[in-house]
């Protein structure tokens, strides 16, 4: 009985005009060669790839080929979306707090701060960012320290603390 070779259904391209446009301009110029695309697998599911071509030449300068790589970036991408997500949520919950809040480095320099904490501190936003709180409040230098180092000791948060202090005369 002869055997014969089982056939695999190879994944589908979604972008497939784009990525022979893409490549035939690429080979045209004789150019590096870059791209992401989709495709369905036999399964139904639809993953996302990322591929890269580098073109190789003889002495006189006629493409021989290119040699490259395809990777699979579904879950980066995936990643990627669902820390938009929770950056659009960061940013609606700092907007609208009806309390002053920021985020610092371990110099505690201003990574993030709400309006709100602006505003309280006589400030933009922007006059913060980057900035130590010594620079920014002063007075509040000290406690805010304390305060830091016990939650970088502890990794515990501090609930419940109000600061009171006095802003730089600007």
């Amino acid at each position: 009985q002869r055997c014969r070779p089982q056939r695999t259904k190879l994944p589908a391209l979604l972008d497939a005009a784009r990525v022979d446009e893409s490549f035939a301009a690429a080979r045209r110029n004789g150019s590096f060669f870059e791209i992401e695309y989709r495709i369905v697998r036999p399964d139904g599911s639809v993953r996302d790839l990322y591929s890269v071509a580098q073109p190789f030449f003889d002495a006189q300068g006629k493409l021989l080929k290119y040699v490259g790589a395809t990777l699979d970036t579904t879950e980066r991408k995936r990643a990627d979306e669902e820390l938009a997500k929770t950056h659009a949520q960061l940013a609606t919950l700092l907007a609208q707090a009806p309390v002053g809040i920021a985020y610092f480095d371990r110099d505690l320099r201003f990574l993030m701060i709400n309006d709100r904490l602006a505003e309280i501190n006589g400030l933009d936003v922007a006059a913060h960012l980057g900035k130590t709180i010594e620079e920014i409040v002063p007075s509040l230098a000290p406690a805010a320290r304390a305060i830091a180092r016990n939650i970088l000791a502890t990794g515990e948060p501090v609930r419940d603390h109000e600061f009171s202090g006095e802003t730089r005369q600007q």
